[in-house]
């Protein structure tokens, strides 16, 4: 029988969006994107300000949002 906590998709993620603001170093965002595939985790990347691209209409297991302070509750916005 196995026991699933609520918060076990924090550790073990079937879906992960990279949010991320225009103009980030595209070398750490990219460094990022690298660790998600590597994962072999579903992922998908939200910049802010541009078209949404396609994503699952459930949402996602995690959210990486990798932006500065003055695009944060943007970032939570488009995590929700």
């Amino acid at each position: 029988m196995q026991h699933l906590h609520e918060l076990a998709t924090l550790f073990d993620p079937a879906t992960v969006a990279l949010i991320v603001e225009p103009g980030e170093p595209p070398d750490w965002i990219a460094a990022l994107a690298r660790q998600l595939d590597d994962a072999k985790v579903r992922a998908w990347r939200i910049v802010l300000g541009e078209p949404a691209a396609e994503r699952p209409q459930a949402g996602c297991d995690l959210a990486v949002i990798a932006v500065g302070t003055a695009c944060e509750a943007e970032a939570l916005r488009a995590a929700a």
